[in-house]
C-alpha cells in the first residue's frame, strides 16, 4: 500500500487538519483585523508581528482564505450559509 493511501486511511489527516490548525492560530489573534483584499495581504500582515520568521502552515492559511472568500461570493450571489 502507498504511503499516501496509509496516511489518508489513518486518523492523522484529522490530527493534522491544516485548516483547523491556521484557524486556532488565527482565532488567537489580538490584534485587530484590517480588511484584507488577498491572501498576501493577510500573509504580509501576518508576518508584521516580531514574534512570527515565516508561515509555518500556508496551506492552512490559503484554506481558510478559500472558504472566506467562497462564503463572501455566497452573501453577493444573495445565500446566506
Amino acid at each position: 500500500m502507498s504511503a499516501f493511501k496509509t496516511f489518508i486511511r489513518s486518523d492523522l489527516p484529522e490530527k493534522l487538519d491544516c485548516r483547523a490548525l491556521a484557524l486556532q492560530d488565527l482565532r488567537s489573534e489580538e490584534r485587530e483585523f484590517p480588511d484584507f483584499d488577498t491572501v498576501e495581504q493577510l500573509r504580509e500582515w501576518l508576518l508584521e508581528r516580531d514574534d512570527v520568521l515565516r508561515i509555518e502552515n500556508d496551506a492552512g492559511l490559503e484554506a481558510v482564505w478559500a472558504d472566506f472568500r467562497s462564503n463572501e461570493f455566497q452573501k453577493y450571489l444573495g445565500r446566506v450559509l
